[in-house]
């Protein structure tokens, strides 16, 4: 048999309790919650001991300049008082920097597959500067981005040399478009690749990698045609995907490196005619879901 735990009583110190109480009743917030209805002085003399753990812990943030400061054990959440009916017990809540945090990452919730770049988590379309600094193309791809939005149809086919804005730019399309409840999924291509090569020899996941891309509402494939290609890659996983994507006729963009006409040449495996064939089975997939444009700009990743 298990021997109970023997908690101690303390004997009944009324100066203490008088001096905990005044303290809390001349506490600000302690106050507000007086003064909303939230609480009444009945229950700050019952619970003494909780209200006393809330405010210390509370205290904690006051001045807080964000997150990346906060002195709560917990970084972004604090106690609080919850009280329902007649029973008042401790809750925790989120502080409003946190409160602000998820709800500018609510969207992601709305990702299938989610490789859009750190930096760009929580841009939007609005965050992105066109001026004098920005290439007439860059401005152009842009105002095509926005047309999209308004009219639909086809996607686009990004290219352009390494770090002129092509990823960035889509990240913040698919941002805005999952802050709009739309179900995307932006893939790195040769990330989603090498995903997909570890479940080849599981029919389920592959299914579902596959449909992660197939099925949403818009897909973006970032850096395609820097993948390692074999007869695999090709013809069971990209060209399925983008197969189904055009018989849905379901919005699809592309960034890339390299011209539609280099793709070709890099989706044909050998330099015979069934190997061009099927690497224009593959372009043919995606001339039909995008409109290529071409971005000429600098590199934006150089210092």
């Amino acid at each position: 048999m298990m021997n109970e735990i023997k908690v101690a009583s303390y004997p009944f110190d009324e100066a203490i309790f008088n001096q905990n109480h005044e303290k809390l009743l001349q506490d600000e917030l302690i106050k507000t919650w007086i003064n909303q209805g939230l609480i009444t002085i009945d229950q700050i003399k019952r619970h003494q001991s909780k209200f006393l753990s809330v405010i210390a812990e509370q205290s904690l943030c006051r001045g807080c300049l964000g997150l990346s400061v906060c002195r709560q054990a917990k970084v972004g959440y604090r106690k609080t008082i919850q009280v329902d009916g007649v029973i008042l017990d401790i809750a925790i809540e989120a502080c409003d920097y946190m409160k602000e945090h998820l709800q500018a990452k609510a969207h992601q919730k709305n990702f299938r597959i989610n490789h859009v770049p750190a930096f760009a988590q929580n841009m939007t379309l609005s965050d992105l500067t066109m001026d004098e600094h920005q290439s007439a193309s860059t401005i152009q791809a842009f105002m095509k981005i926005k047309e999209w939005l308004k009219h639909g149809g086809k996607g686009l086919y990004l290219y352009g040399a390494p770090g002129v804005g092509k990823t960035t730019m889509l990240a913040t399309l698919a941002n805005t478009l999952a802050k709009e409840g739309k179900k995307v999924s932006f893939v790195h291509v040769p990330t989603w690749i090498s995903s997909a090569k570890l479940s080849f020899d599981d029919p389920e996941q592959l299914k579902t990698i596959l449909n992660d891309v197939a099925l949403v509402d818009v897909l973006f494939m970032d850096d395609i045609g820097a993948e390692s290609v074999s007869a695999f890659v090709r013809d069971e996983l990209l060209l399925v995907a983008l197969n189904q994507r055009l018989e849905q006729q379901k919005p699809t963009f592309f960034t890339s490196n390299i011209a539609i006409d280099a793709l070709k040449e890099h989706y044909a495996l050998s330099r015979n005619d069934a190997s061009y064939v099927k690497a224009d089975r593959m372009i043919e997939r995606i001339l039909g879901l995008s409109q290529p444009f071409l971005i000429r700009d600098v590199n934006k990743r150089k210092p």
